[in-house]
């Protein structure tokens, strides 16, 4: 009998080494595979929830600041993170951020966020000029006077066209001393014309997660993105669609 068995035996403790063996190397192979896909970075970028962002603190020249713990105009912003290979796999699975190309930004070849985050900075210089001069018109147009002096805003680390539409507001409701906003906590997002027309920007499912989190009570995004807005079921805020500064005035009075 134990002759006849020995050789079994043997061959199940050598399938079982074998077995162990191979489910060793297997998993070495994928340590090896998921350590290079976590420091290897991909082309895909992922927008997620960034901050909302009272504009008062970032005027200079235009009326007096009020206490930061009163209500007024804020800007939204997104934060832009560039995804190892192992981060767009596990946000496919599990995440659900926005997630875009490296064309969606309008990179390529060699450029990356950094060169990305550069343009921004730029694009929000201009957006700075243009939201000066699209309040000092609608206050001339609708409330016969012009802005009192050189007024300027501190751009901070916010990028990009996309707070224009606050920045007006602001400025009008600084110089109107408050009455505009009159104690609400107002957000607005838009890329603001100097003319005064709103256009659209990016990121608003994430900026809508943002806004419902400050507690805001009203939403200005721009008329075109409206749809895509309500879409995400916004609750605890009231969005509304405008399509110029002057629009965005005219509500914030009738309400």
């Amino acid at each position: 009998m134990r002759g006849a068995t020995s050789p079994s035996i043997a061959a199940v403790r050598h399938g079982a080494r074998t077995r162990f063996t191979v489910g060793l190397v297997i998993a070495l192979l994928l340590g090896v595979a998921v350590a290079v896909a976590a420091m290897t970075t991909s082309s895909t970028y992922a927008i997620t929830p960034g901050s909302v962002l009272r504009v008062d603190p970032q005027l200079r020249g235009v009326g007096a600041a009020p206490a930061l713990a009163t209500p007024g105009v804020a800007m939204v912003d997104v934060r832009l993170s560039q995804l190892t290979n192992l981060g767009v796999f596990l946000d496919r699975l599990f995440g659900n951020a926005t997630l875009l190309s490296a064309t969606d930004l309008g990179l390529s070849g060699g450029e990356n966020l950094a060169t990305y985050q550069r343009e921004d900075r730029h694009l929000m210089d201009q957006s700075v000029l243009d939201a000066i001069s699209a309040a000092d018109r609608e206050l001339r147009r609708r409330f016969h006077r012009g802005l009192p002096g050189r007024v300027t805003i501190v751009r901070g680390a916010i990028g990009g066209p996309s707070a224009g539409l606050a920045q007006g507001l602001a400025i009008i409701d600084r110089e109107l001393r408050g009455s505009l906003s009159r104690g609400r906590f107002v957000v607005a997002s838009g890329a603001l014309a100097a003319t005064g027309a709103v256009g659209p920007v990016g990121g608003l499912s994430a900026k809508l997660t943002a806004v419902e989190r400050s507690r805001a009570t009203i939403f200005f995004v721009p008329r075109v993105e409206l749809a895509a807005v309500m879409s995400d079921h916004p609750h605890g805020v009231t969005v509304i669609g405008v399509t110029s500064l002057d629009e965005a005035v005219r509500v914030l009075e009738a309400r």
